[in-house]
């Protein structure tokens, strides 16, 4: 691994691991401190927010959902 040094401003550069890592701009980290001289650095798996719709489906109860359009209609012009 290459040694990296924090500049000026508090920033470690990346770009010596980046393609190692598979890292580019706007990837989120989680930073966990595991002792006072171990930092690790977590990559976060951003999932497609589709692939998360498919894979945790909302479970809707259809009888409690149902409108009843005419009734709405009613109290909509009613007020």
């Amino acid at each position: 691994m290459p040694i990296v040094e924090v500049d000026k401003e508090y920033k470690i550069p990346l770009r010596r691991v980046s393609d190692s890592f598979n890292i580019k701009p706007t990837d989120r980290f989680l930073l966990r401190a595991e002792t006072k001289e171990k930092i690790i650095l977590e990559k976060i798996k951003q999932k497609d927010s589709l692939m998360d719709v498919i894979e945790k489906p909302a479970h809707i109860d259809r009888e409690k959902m149902s409108l009843d359009f005419k009734k709405l209609e009613e109290e909509l012009w009613t007020k």
